[in-house]
């Protein structure tokens, strides 16, 4: 019926832990891991990048975005790995590029996360772009796979060349 069904949640808590539960029809939500941080947090993503893999992110306010491996079966955590990204609270948004799924990370300087194809390598490089205060996945005809965001009064629409790395804009309106 064109549901989609969901092993995991995450949920970010006050007292800076994200904890991971496992759906069960039977007993309902079971909880499977706890991570703590050393920052409130302002993002919670589960994503994945297109392999069989399942990646929790999250971002706190002091602009530090954490990255680690959810196993699929128990949903343990594991390969926690944790980079600056600005000095703005961390957002994380789902967008498609060409290549395939990518979380984009919005701090003082926005980032993307994609797997590098064929290793499935995951990379995390910094855009070279203007401060993003929201963004969201875009795509049309000219812009198979984009972005559309708002930088201060500006909306601006984004594309990614084959690099993954220099943004290209297609539009701007102030």
């Amino acid at each position: 019926s064109g549901l989609l069904y969901a092993p995991f949640v995450a949920l970010g808590c006050g007292d800076n832990s994200v904890k991971i539960y496992k759906l069960d029809g039977a007993s309902g939500m079971v909880k499977v891991a706890t991570q703590s941080l050393s920052d409130a947090i302002s993002a919670v993503s589960l994503f994945s990048l297109g392999e069989k893999t399942l990646y929790l992110a999250v971002g706190t306010r002091s602009g530090v975005m954490s990255r680690s491996v959810v196993d699929l079966v128990h949903g343990t955590l594991s390969n926690k790995q944790q980079r600056f990204l600005g000095s703005h609270p961390v957002k994380l948004v789902k967008v498609g590029l060409l290549r395939g799924p990518a979380l984009l990370a919005l701090s003082s300087r926005p980032w993307i996360c994609f797997a590098e194809q064929p290793q499935m390598h995951v990379q995390m490089l910094p855009l070279s772009y203007d401060v993003l205060e929201y963004a969201a996945g875009f795509h049309t005809e000219l812009c198979p796979r984009g972005i559309v965001a708002i930088s201060g009064k500006t909306l601006r629409i984004v594309g990614i060349d084959a690099g993954g790395h220099q943004p290209q804009m297609f539009n701007q309106i102030s």
